[in-house]
């Protein structure tokens, strides 16, 4: 069965959020600073932030934004 977006962020601690055009997936680091994916739905574009600042982002992560562009149709499902 394959995941989809929501469920793989949440596999990765994150909580999804919707506010006005935005998903955003939130969660709490170690030292209690906010840590967002945030996807930007008039603008199709997509950043990830720690506290103030952008930061950049691991595979698992890569792939739950890669499942949520696919899903949101900014993307092809890729076919092998």
């Amino acid at each position: 069965m394959h995941k989809t977006a929501c469920e793989m962020f949440k596999d990765l601690g994150y909580e999804c959020r919707l506010a006005y055009q935005h998903i955003c997936y939130v969660k709490h680091g170690n030292d209690g600073h906010i840590i967002s994916m945030i996807f930007d739905l008039d603008k199709k574009t997509f950043c990830s932030g720690y506290g103030l600042s952008l930061r950049g982002i691991g595979i698992d992560e890569f792939l739950a934004v890669q499942k949520q562009m696919e899903e949101l149709g900014w993307i092809e499902k890729e076919t092998k």
